[in-house]
């Protein structure tokens, strides 16, 4: 191992108490040593800390490398994210979800990375742990340039996430890329979207390094809500702003915020929320004619053909119940029911 550059580690931490062990034993036994960790606990409502604290004490010799800094208040994802890049100074960022973990070796390849190639970002390979410990690895960027990859992301062929990608810190402080506080949903993908942009080297590390925990109900990402959804849609807004005029990727982004009021018309019929279904069937209204396929399937489908607030509501308990139906090993027509809905 030649260099030195400095690794921060920067770890969002609320609601992760069953889970933060694993992650924190993850990132302490990592084979890199020029490495610093800084927590944000973003006043988490469990015991996620006291979890943490514990496990740093088997690590004594990390200790001066952690910093644990705390938000007097709830203050949300974005704002956590924002006072970890306010408070790291290593060369490149590894950010890294509570209930996650990495390999132990993850900064020492992606060091090795860096000073073989000059790289200002490295894309590495992650992987989907189910909570019947089946590993699904992610689709990874095998692109060339920040174009490549911002096109493979808004398309959906890759992930939008921070955590799967290294990045050199200088990419957010020397253009000036925060998070906006209150957009907690689809705050990383805006992010990533612009420092991809501003990268002039991009490489890709195949190896699997990080692992997606999907059994935390606790994390934002994995329990719906209009309030998240509209978050989503106003961050591709803003990324729309972003890229005017730097490149064309309308189509995608279009695609992006249709499959957005796909969710909204579907939890505000769940939610009796007449308000926010007609914002989202307007929306719908003025996108659905462009050439693209809709993802979310044809059960999905109907409810921007149908203009009956009563009938899609009767249609979003249906669509319900058989998301409910596909954790059996029920079958129709041959295939998993999970294959027909959302």
């Amino acid at each position: 191992m030649t260099g030195n550059l400095k690794i921060s580690i920067l770890v969002p931490v609320y609601g992760a108490e069953n889970y933060i062990s694993i992650c924190a034993k993850s990132l302490f036994e990592q084979t890199y040593g020029d490495i610093e960790f800084i927590f944000v606990d973003d006043c988490t409502p469990d015991n996620s800390i006291d979890v943490l604290e514990s496990v740093l004490n088997q690590y004594p010799k990390r200790k001066e490398q952690v910093r644990i800094i705390r938000h007097t208040k709830n203050r949300g994802a974005a704002a956590a994210r924002n006072t970890l890049l306010e408070n790291a100074t290593g060369d490149y960022l590894l950010w890294v979800d509570a209930d996650d973990f990495i390999e132990n070796n993850a900064a020492e390849i992606l060091v090795d990375k860096v000073l073989a190639t000059n790289a200002d970002l490295v894309c590495y390979g992650t992987a989907k742990i189910s909570y019947n410990q089946k590993m699904k690895p992610y689709p990874l960027f095998q692109g060339l340039n920040s174009k490549d990859m911002i096109v493979d992301m808004l398309s959906g062929h890759i992930l939008t996430t921070l955590w799967g990608n290294l990045i050199k810190r200088d990419l957010f402080i020397g253009n000036d890329v925060k998070f906006i506080e209150g957009l907690d949903v689809g705050e990383d993908m805006l992010a990533l979207v612009k420092v991809a942009y501003y990268s002039k080297n991009i490489v890709t590390e195949n190896t699997i390094l990080y692992y997606y925990v999907v059994s935390n109900p606790n994390s934002l990402v994995r329990s719906f809500s209009l309030q998240k959804t509209f978050m989503t849609i106003k961050n591709l807004e803003l990324l729309e702003i972003f890229l005017r005029g730097k490149m064309d990727v309308s189509a995608f982004v279009e695609k992006r915020k249709c499959d957005a009021y796909y969710d909204v018309v579907y939890g505000a019929c769940l939610a009796g929320d007449f308000q926010s279904y007609k914002i989202a069937k307007s929306a719908l209204a003025q996108i659905k004619s462009l050439p693209f396929k809709n993802k979310k399937g044809f059960l999905c489908s109907f409810f921007i053909k149908c203009d009956s607030y009563v009938v899609n509501r009767i249609w979003a308990i249906v669509i319900l119940f058989l998301k409910k139906c596909a954790t059996l090993p029920t079958k129709i027509l041959g295939k998993p029911l999970h294959t027909f809905i959302l």
